[in-house]
């Protein structure tokens, strides 16, 4: 799978990387998995990572999720059948970013949560961040704490070029 090139890629200069996480309330606790492996680094870098959770109370949630599509320059995708079958994501979040990335206006990497047909969508046509054949629903949690430390160096190089 080669990732398409995504020449713009880089953040303007001044303003900071953002990150624009994507993935199913299913799945939210390998959201709280990935953001605990990128806490340090957001620590030290003042890189955006941006999910649902951070809409505040009373905030019109489809603002703050378009003003944080509009500023990603990288998106990562939790995927998992949940995932796959959300027709909310698919049209509010997924559409976004997959046209974004083809304009190489963002990167896009993807982690396999849990075996899904993603082959039957635009995100295989995207690198993934970790071996699919081995998502990382399987794993044990030793084997998946390790994976995430791989996820996150990997993220925080993309971040960084």
């Amino acid at each position: 799978m080669a990732t398409p090139a995504a020449a713009s890629f880089a953040s303007p200069p001044g303003k900071r990387p953002s990150a624009f996480i994507s993935y199913s309330p299913t799945d939210k606790k390998w959201l709280d998995r990935l953001n605990a492996g990128l806490d340090p680094y957001v620590q030290n870098s003042g890189v955006n990572i941006w999910s649902d959770e951070k809409i505040p109370p009373g905030a019109i949630s489809a603002e703050e999720r378009k003003n944080a599509l509009d500023q990603a320059n990288l998106a990562i995708l939790l995927v998992s059948p949940a995932f796959l079958e959300s027709e909310f994501i698919r049209t509010h979040e997924l559409s976004p970013l997959l046209n974004k990335a083809g304009r190489g206006e963002l990167k896009l990497i993807w982690i396999p949560i849990h075996f899904s047909t993603y082959k039957h969508t635009n995100i295989a046509k995207y690198q993934p961040v970790w071996d699919p054949d081995r998502p990382l629903g399987i794993l044990s949690k030793a084997k998946a704490d390790q994976a995430f430390v791989i996820i996150a160096d990997a993220i925080e190089k993309v971040l960084d070029s």
